[in-house]
């Protein structure tokens, strides 16, 4: 055997014989091992049954070779993404402002995500990466931020993108005619061009939330500059969108009878700063409302959704889907607008409605257990979150509603057995009756809680009158003449915690959002100082501090703060959700997601 091989090696291969072929050692290993003449001499010997086992042992043999081999491949191999598949996402609502600066529903909000890159991308460690920016600097006073933008960096039509775009965007947003929603975060920022490619942001105070400002979509200005700020609601380009973001519009369908989309197809932007997407095209599909959304996606006409009730979270999953949950940094609360109800100007009177409230109860009736009850401004897992711990929180909810009771009875409210009310003896001709009212929207889940805080408040003897209103009038004839007695609604505090907004004496007024009017020349100052502060340690003090405030004074009643749910196909990979600030940040890595994959040599990788 030994001299086949080495005159093979000669012969076929001119390779001369190597040195270990001559030794002692090998010549013992091949001289037992038959040659194939006599291996098909024995099988002749062999009796039928002889046979038999001969061949099922080559056999097994042979398919456990087969096994190995195939194991070891595996082994070499590693799995890579490739470009391919399609997502097709619904979304309850109707797009009208594919727009960085107009965009307010869900539809708007999701597509801009997908169609416009901003200077700077959050990351989920709460850290930014450049986007359309190369770098940045910041001056050691914080006053000053310089960006210098890509040379790469170019819109879906190709055109460069250019700090004169960045330029128009912020004037922009800060133009009053316009009436954006960003504009509130760009006031007092002035900005300059330094060069074709380098713009300085300048801010009259320290912001230290000022880099979320950065990663605001910019516009093309090749584009918009022709157009009055007055007539920008009304522009094609908020449908027909150029962006530099991810992806860029291909297709808008829409319906016959009304001109209303039915959907947007979107395909990956090659020149994406952050790389070229791998899955193939994305479509979103719209639906009038969560019941329709609901029943596309049990027939299967759509793969995900964002932010489905937690009622369809649980009839809609299966072993096709994923559910990705993220906490969101958001709180729903009964704010007390203590101007407008001479009886929640009283803070026991506050502090009563407060403790009757079973919040545990709405975290599992209404969401689910998709969330966690709260007490204070703050969302859990934010910095500087404390937990206020209440003694009504470990009771049941009959005990809060006698402990409630026991506060009012202090200040002189008794029941009226005939009534059922809490009623207070002003004067021999006066008795007042404890009665507030509650405003919120008709969105499920709020009404649902709504009416659930009214049963409890009714339970301590208070007549409840609760008021369902359209979103829109809502805000328009509701929250922003501040015509309520109480306000059941959400507030997003954003990664950076933007409590200055909610809660500072100057911000009582529209556009303001302090709802609550709240007043506290301490609670000024400290949130004065955290929108300077970028010291961690410093930020956590000030806001414990604020914390103890609120919970002194019961401005409002903190009930939940909401998980983020994302239902999406587990064929989809690498869908890293960023925790949210709306639900349009689920897009923030879409460029990293994919389906497709192959399979290739680890040395090939």
């Amino acid at each position: 055997m030994k001299e086949k091989i080495s005159a093979l090696l000669k012969k076929e291969l001119n390779i001369p014989i190597p040195g270990f072929l001559k030794s002692e050692k090998i010549k013992f290993i091949f001289q037992d091992i038959p040659t194939k003449e006599e291996v098909v001499l024995a099988t002749k010997t062999f009796s039928k049954k002889e046979k038999l086992f001969f061949g099922i042992f080559t056999f097994l043999f042979l398919v456990t070779g087969a096994v190995l081999l195939w194991n070891i491949n595996q082994d070499l191999m590693i799995e890579r993404p490739i470009k391919g598949g399609e997502i097709i996402e619904g979304v309850a609502d109707m797009p009208r402002f594919i727009n960085p600066l107009l965009a307010t529903g869900m539809a708007d909000a999701d597509i801009t995500s997908l169609v416009y890159s901003g200077l700077l991308r959050p990351t989920e460690d709460g850290k930014y990466i450049n986007d359309l920016a190369e770098s940045y600097t910041v001056s050691k006073d914080n006053l000053e931020y310089t960006f210098k933008i890509r040379d790469d960096a170019v819109w879906h039509d190709g055109k460069p993108v250019t700090s004169e775009d960045v330029l128009f965007t912020i004037q922009k947003a800060k133009d009053v005619v316009l009436r954006s929603p960003k504009r509130a975060s760009w006031e007092g920022v002035t900005a300059e061009i330094i060069s074709d490619k380098e713009i300085k942001m300048t801010l009259k105070q320290p912001f230290q939330s000022f880099l979320e400002n950065a990663t605001m979509g910019i516009l093309p200005k090749h584009k918009w500059n022709n157009i009055d700020s007055d007539k920008f609601a009304l522009s094609y380009l908020n449908m027909r969108a150029i962006g530099s973001g991810p992806y860029k519009i291909k297709t808008i369908s829409k319906r016959t009878t009304d001109d209303m989309p039915v959907y947007i197809e979107l395909v990956p932007f090659k020149n994406f700063v952050l790389g070229e997407p791998k899955i193939n095209k994305i479509t979103i599909r719209f639906y009038q409302n969560q019941e329709d959304l609901y029943n596309a996606y049990k027939k299967g006409n759509v793969t995900s959704m964002s932010s489905p009730s937690p009622k369809m979270v649980e009839e809609l999953l299966n072993n096709k889907t994923n559910i990705i949950q993220s906490s969101l940094p958001r709180i729903y609360a009964v704010f007390f607008n203590t101007n407008e109800s001479k009886f929640l100007a009283i803070k026991e009177i506050r502090r009563a409605l407060d403790t009757a409230i079973d919040k545990k109860g709405i975290i599992e009736s209404v969401l689910l257990g998709y969330g966690a009850t709260i007490n204070s401004p703050i969302p859990p897992d934010s910095l500087g979150f404390v937990e206020i711990e209440k003694e009504s929180a470990s009771t049941t909810p009959e005990t809060r509603i006698e402990d409630a009771k026991k506060i009012l009875n202090k200040i002189g409210w008794k029941i009226n057995e005939k009534t059922g009310f809490m009623e207070k003896v002003i004067s021999k001709k006066e008795t007042q009756v404890l009665e507030v009212s509650i405003s919120t929207t008709d969105f499920t889940e709020l009404k649902k809680a709504s009416e659930m805080i009214k049963a409890d408040w009714e339970k301590l003897g208070v007549k409840v009158n609760l008021q369902i209103f359209e979103k829109g009038d809502l805000d328009r004839n509701v929250i922003e003449p501040r015509k309520y007695d109480s306000l059941f609604f959400g507030e997003i505090v954003g990664r950076n915690l933007d409590l200055f907004s909610f809660w500072h004496s100057s911000q009582k007024k529209n556009p303001g959002v302090n709802v609550s009017m709240y007043s506290n020349s301490k609670v000024d100052k400290i949130l004065e100082s955290l929108k300077a502060e970028r010291d961690n340690t410093k930020k956590i003090k000030l806001l414990k501090d604020f914390q103890a405030e609120i919970e002194k004074d019961i401005p409002a009643s903190f009930i939940y703060s909401p998980n983020f749910i994302y239902l999406i196909s587990k064929e989809v990979k690498n869908v890293n959700i960023i925790p949210p600030i709306t639900a349009s940040d689920r897009f923030l890595n879409v460029h990293e997601w994919y389906i497709n994959t192959e399979k290739v040599w680890k040395i090939f990788e």
